[in-house]
């Protein structure tokens, strides 16, 4: 890669591992061992309209460092609510397991070189 590549994937320390983020597990569909990762959990999203007109209410909004070291790669993730994750709907409750989707919200720009963001619901 180079430069701003670099610069970008250099950046996921400051989010990833320190007082932002959280514990959670990422449970891949099919046979894929589930990992333990950590994530920035933004809670009660707000609603919004899909493209149908349908009414979309995340229980979570997850960003994650974009790779399989930690996180979870934009090219691995079934974020049409095949893969799931486990983590608080309020923090100090018991983990429960969410669908990720990617999120129809974000106008296409779900990912980039350093960081996924998926809907959990």
């Amino acid at each position: 890669m180079g430069g701003f590549a670099d610069m970008l994937k250099s950046d996921q320390s400051v989010f990833f591992g320190g007082d932002f983020d959280e514990p959670a597990v990422y449970l891949p569909a099919g046979n894929k061992p589930q990992r333990n990762i950590r994530c920035i959990v933004r809670r009660q999203p707000p609603a919004y309209l899909d493209a149908s007109g349908n009414l979309v209410s995340p229980k979570l909004l997850i960003s994650v460092a974009n790779n399989v070291l930690g996180g979870i790669s934009s090219a691995e993730v079934d974020a049409r609510g095949a893969d799931r994750i486990e983590l608080p709907l309020r923090v100090g409750q018991a983990a429960e397991s969410f669908a990720l989707f990617v999120p129809a919200s974000g106008g296409g720009a779900w990912h980039d070189l350093a960081i996924l963001t998926l809907e959990a619901r």
